[in-house]
């Protein structure tokens, strides 16, 4: 989704996750690579300054080896294709760090992967800065107050992060830090939340990007991918649900 004149975000992506429920043995991988060309069409054919992944890349702590590498290479060949047009910037998300030090993740593979090329920026500890915006990742150990904090005192056009929007079970450690955000920006977009919104707090807006695609019923209000019905609707016209996630209710 193009959120501003010269920055495109990618919500997020999830790759190496595997769909099986429901799913006949002579269609298995279909879904996998419907999720493969969202991700590729949308890093090769960017057109703003900025393209933007905004954490969990992968779906798990460690993927297979050959999604790291596809990963890389998706990029690679960007950067190739735009050249100096698009500069590609990824931060950590939940799934992509652990709290166990000794631990590395398939993240962190491929940041050593890009290491040296100068058209993307893999964001993993600190947070990252440009002349217009600011970005923070997720941190196993540093709330997301502690990572605000770490931002330069000046003012930002948003600030983009792998945030939640409510407490959960009480904890406030992954709350968007409003009181320390307003100083730095008016605008704030997180990842992390599957279901695209939009609302403001205290006259910030916050804009959720939603994941790439739908992953599950709860998260596909549009019935792109995942519908539910009662059975007398699905039974009017069932034509209606190839390729569909259905569930009867």
């Amino acid at each position: 989704m193009q959120i501003f004149d010269d920055l495109t975000a990618l919500g997020d992506v999830h790759l190496g996750r595997k769909f099986t429920t429901g799913v006949p043995k002579h269609r298995l991988g279909e879904r996998e690579e419907m999720v493969w060309k969202d991700f590729e069409d949308s890093v090769r054919n960017c057109t703003t300054k900025y393209h933007v992944q905004v954490g969990d890349l992968f779906d798990t702590f460690v993927v297979a080896p050959e999604v790291v590498l596809r990963a890389a290479e998706v990029y690679m060949k960007a950067m190739a294709l735009n050249g100096e047009d698009v500069f590609y910037i990824l931060y950590r998300g939940n799934h992509d760090a652990s709290r166990d030090v000794m631990k590395k993740s398939s993240f962190d593979l491929f940041y050593e992967l890009m290491r040296g090329h100068k058209q993307i920026k893999v964001v993993t500890n600190d947070p990252y800065m440009t002349s217009e915006y600011a970005f923070i990742p997720w941190h196993p150990f540093c709330s997301a107050q502690e990572q605000a904090e770490l931002l330069s005192d000046r003012k930002f056009k948003a600030v983009f992060g792998h945030f939640d929007v409510e407490s959960f079970g009480g904890s406030e450690f992954n709350v968007i830090p409003y009181e320390t955000l307003k100083k730095h920006t008016d605008h704030v977009v997180t990842g992390h939340i599957h279901k695209a919104s939009e609302f403001t707090h205290d006259g910030m807006k916050v804009t959720i990007t939603g994941s790439m695609q739908p992953y599950s019923h709860a998260e596909d209000s549009k019935g792109l991918l995942y519908v539910t019905l009662p059975l007398s609707e699905v039974l009017e016209d069932t034509s209606k649900f190839f390729n569909k996630n259905l569930r009867v209710i």
